[in-house]
């Protein structure tokens, strides 16, 4: 069985979702060039804890904000259902490469 690619997961989760696979995969692409091992925010200092809180994964969960996330946010099945959640309450502002017409 062939594996379903990080396209192929982002069409079919905006569908089952009822989201624009336009938007997810801007900002998936914005966020992390589609790698699900992406770690950025390396220097963002969480304003809860005052600690370093990077984010991670496809959609840049950053554990400042998500600390119960953990290692799931490496997950693309995860982080992609995460992002299309967001985006179907109307979160797309939550990820600042949200185009200004989307939030």
């Amino acid at each position: 069985m062939v594996e379903e690619t990080i396209h192929e997961k982002i069409d079919r989760i905006a569908l089952e979702e009822g989201v624009s696979s336009e938007k997810m995969h801007h900002i998936v692409f914005k966020e992390s060039t589609y790698n699900a091992n992406a770690v950025g925010d390396k220097n963002y200092v969480c304003p809860r804890t005052g600690k370093i809180a990077p984010s991670h994964g496809l959609v840049q969960i950053n554990e400042c904000w998500h600390p119960e996330i953990g290692d799931k946010a490496y997950d693309p099945e995860f982080a992609l259902t995460f992002l299309a959640d967001h985006l179907k309450k109307g979160n797309c502002r939550l990820w600042s490469t949200c185009l200004k017409e989307w939030r």
